[in-house]
């Protein structure tokens, strides 16, 4: 979809995800005055885009899918909905959903800008969770180095295991410290670091 499309080209902008094992796979489409979720066995619901107050997007890695995206959305009501962008499969295994996550999320971010201007758009974590996070992890750092020095335990065996696992992580935790730094954005063009590669 270009940022030229119509209304009518809207309900074809769906994205389907199921977020867990206790989750039913929900159908999200894009209606000509509202966000629609749709799954079975529940109630139908919408959001209309003059009454979403904020739309947050964020890079949202677990242990099971360090690819995994998160678009959040608040109502001018409190109520609050989260889009991921992979879906459940089987226990450990999430499907990417990139191909329709992506341009689902661009063209919501349009149609909401365009129905509600006061919206905030915001990229990444909220400051504080973001800062404190960061904290938690030097923490942990700095609490592995100085028990490793006090101690003069040998790097060997369990310890060597548990640096070599620390190592894997460091690039996912590079990426999570780029793409979710706070920020606003503008509706029209969302950044693509907060939106998985179709």
């Amino acid at each position: 979809m270009t940022a030229q499309a119509t209304i009518d080209d809207l309900p074809a902008v769906a994205h389907r995800t199921r977020r867990s094992i206790l989750d039913n796979e929900a159908t999200w489409k894009l209606g000509e005055t509202a966000v629609e979720r749709s799954a079975t066995g529940e109630s139908d619901r919408r959001i209309p885009y003059a009454d979403i107050a904020e739309t947050r997007l964020s890079y949202d890695p677990t242990r099971f899918e360090s690819s995994r995206y998160r678009c959040d959305i608040v109502a001018k009501s409190g109520v609050r909905e989260r889009i991921v962008s992979v879906s459940y499969s089987s226990p450990a295994n999430f499907e990417s959903r990139a191909a329709t996550y992506t341009p689902f999320v661009r063209a919501l971010a349009r149609e909401v800008g365009r129905a509600n201007p006061d919206c905030r758009f915001i990229a990444g974590k909220k400051p504080l969770t973001y800062f404190a996070e960061h904290a938690f992890l030097l923490a942990i750092l700095l609490l592995l180095a100085s028990t490793l020095y006090l101690t003069g335990m040998p790097v060997g065996g369990v310890v060597a295991i548990k640096l070599g696992l620390l190592a894997v992580y460091v690039p996912v935790m590079l990426r999570y410290t780029r793409i979710n730094r706070p920020r606003r954005f503008d509706p029209e063009n969302v950044p693509a670091d907060v939106l998985p590669t179709p």
